[in-house]
């Protein structure tokens, strides 16, 4: 008897259990009432989360720094990896599909792989909005190499005729620069207002923290470069064309040297760089922080030449990614000045 009893007990229980887990399946995860705490120790519903596929970090910390408590963000592109030349994965596929917004350029040679897979996806393209320079603007006899490089790397890409033109390629690093960056922030947060109207006043208000943190530090480069004399310098990486024009860096005075992002220079290479310092007497040079530099460690004694970091992409996704990144390139670029 008392088995039975207790066999009877433990059934009620049981079944009073699974009406509960039912019950809470129903009102909760299926309503949508799951909460979670956000980067700022608030609690909201998960679904009020704006999941966000960006194709590159910056655009990634970017939209951050606007949504914070209220967006999801991942990078198509990881960290350390180059765009150029870059193939979606499976389950970034699936990433994508399960966003709720995809950010991107649309500019063939950086995120051009991503067109056919955000076909049918609620996008944001922040190039609409970019002033492009096209690099024969900014060419040197040295820059020959970028449309064959970049050729080379996307040679399995259509033509993107609606940013090239009679052959002149433009320079797809829009992101970089103050200027930019403030326009592409206001682009971010307009769509991000659309798709939460309840969070507008929280995103403006980021918005315009974020133009304050700029300014301030461009402010503070220009400051310590006032009244000095800029030198000739070294880059690896044709990439800064906006950058340069933001902080009115004479771009007539860098010598590109780009035989490869990604490796270090050759015995040949070697030779015609040694002649390009000799040439312009140059005491910097910045190379990409994926690139190796065992041979550049060579001239830093013989010749005194000073070699920097340009990170055209950064590292950190989070909200003061792009921020620490452009105070880590402005601070590299004081050594040009003496």
């Amino acid at each position: 008897m008392k088995k039975l009893i207790l066999w009877i007990i433990v059934t009620i229980v049981s079944i009073i259990t699974l009406v509960w887990i039912a019950w809470f399946i129903k009102f909760n995860v299926l309503n949508d009432d799951i909460y979670v705490e956000t980067n700022s120790w608030n609690v909201i519903k998960y679904n009020d989360i704006i999941k966000v596929e960006t194709s590159i970090i910056p655009l990634g910390s970017l939209t951050n720094y606007i949504g914070w408590d209220f967006v999801e963000v991942n990078s198509i592109v990881p960290a350390g990896v180059s765009p150029h030349g870059y193939d979606l994965k499976p389950e970034q596929m699936v990433d994508i599909a399960e966003s709720d917004l995809v950010i991107y350029l649309d500019l063939e040679h950086i995120d051009g792989f991503l067109d056919k897979a955000i076909s049918n996806k609620d996008k944001l393209v922040v190039s609409k909005w970019i002033e492009l320079i096209e690099w024969a603007e900014h060419s040197h006899e040295d820059e020959e190499w970028v449309e064959e490089e970049l050729h080379e790397e996307d040679e399995h890409h259509e033509e993107d005729e609606h940013h090239e033109e009679e052959g002149h390629s433009v320079d797809p690093h829009i992101w970089n620069g103050t200027k930019n960056a403030i326009i592409i922030a206001e682009k971010i947060t307009k769509k991000l207002s659309d798709l939460s109207p309840e969070n507008k006043v929280y995103f403006e208000n980021n918005l315009e923290s974020l133009k304050v943190e700029l300014e301030k530090v461009k402010n503070d480069f220009l400051v310590k470069i006032n009244g000095k004399k800029q030198s000739e310098f070294i880059i690896f990486h044709d990439a800064y064309n906006y950058l340069f024009d933001d902080l009115w860096i004479d771009s007539s005075k860098r010598v590109v040297f780009q035989k490869s992002v990604l490796s270090d220079p050759n015995g040949a290479e070697m030779k015609e760089l040694i002649d390009e310092i000799k040439l312009h007497w140059v005491k910097v040079a910045y190379k990409e922080p994926q690139l190796s530099d065992s041979n550049l460690q060579k001239l830093s004694n013989e010749y005194n030449l000073e070699i920097l970091v340009l990170n055209p992409l950064g590292s950190d996704i989070s909200k003061n990614g792009y921020i620490e990144n452009y105070k880590n390139n402005l601070s590299a670029l004081e050594k040009i000045y003496e």
